[in-house]
């Protein structure tokens, strides 16, 4: 019996590194971390005004291309688009006054016809 649990102890001692070291690779690769978190905040208000800026059809998709794409440029290699439209939502609601205000097209009011005497 006391064989079996010395050979319990060593696996043990040898197991526990390694468990430990893909855990925390894991958590590396699934958990954002404070740095990916501050970059996605100022990348998210970045693309939003971009795809503002180019006119896209279809902003939030313009806007999550060039968001991923600022990322992969930052280093940062995993994204989650659930995340990324989370971001961008965010980033808008915060910017959308000046977004009105900046790129919106002023309202020209149609001539009144011109109704002289005959």
């Amino acid at each position: 019996m006391n064989e079996i649990t010395q050979i319990v102890v060593a696996v043990a001692g040898i197991l526990t590194p390694a468990l430990c070291l893909w855990v925390a690779n894991l958590v590396k690769k699934y958990i954002p971390t404070k740095p990916l978190l501050q970059a996605l905040e100022q990348f998210a208000k970045d693309a939003v005004v971009l795809a503002e800026k180019a006119g896209a059809p279809d902003k939030m998709q313009y806007a999550e291309v060039m968001l991923q794409d600022m990322l992969v440029r930052a280093g940062f290699d995993k994204q989650d688009t659930d995340l990324l439209r989370g971001c961008l939502e965010h980033a808008y609601c915060e910017l959308k006054e000046d977004i009105e205000r900046v790129y919106s097209t002023p309202k020209i009011k149609p001539a009144e016809p011109s109704g002289g005497e005959d």
